[in-house]
């Protein structure tokens, strides 16, 4: 009677070497990334209408913005 073969008879196949994955780094100065928050309707509109009257991108003011609350609470 041949043996019965189990589970823990079978081995997984060989594997190759695993290789290293540089991982992601977005800290660079320069770099852009999506933000995606939800502030209130009010400050939503007024960012579009100061974009529109001032003639600058939303992404422009908001960095802008980011930029004096740094200079006013220094860096973190």
């Amino acid at each position: 009677m041949a043996k019965r073969t189990t589970v823990g008879d079978i081995q997984p196949p060989a594997r190759g070497e695993k290789k290293s994955v540089k991982m992601f780094d977005a800290s660079k100065e320069g770099d852009t990334t999506q933000l995606s928050n939800r502030i209130n309707s009010g400050h939503a509109r007024y960012l579009r209408l100061l974009a529109a009257s001032t003639g600058k991108s939303q992404k422009e003011l908001l960095e802008q913005a980011i930029d004096l609350l740094r200079a006013e609470a220094g860096e973190i």
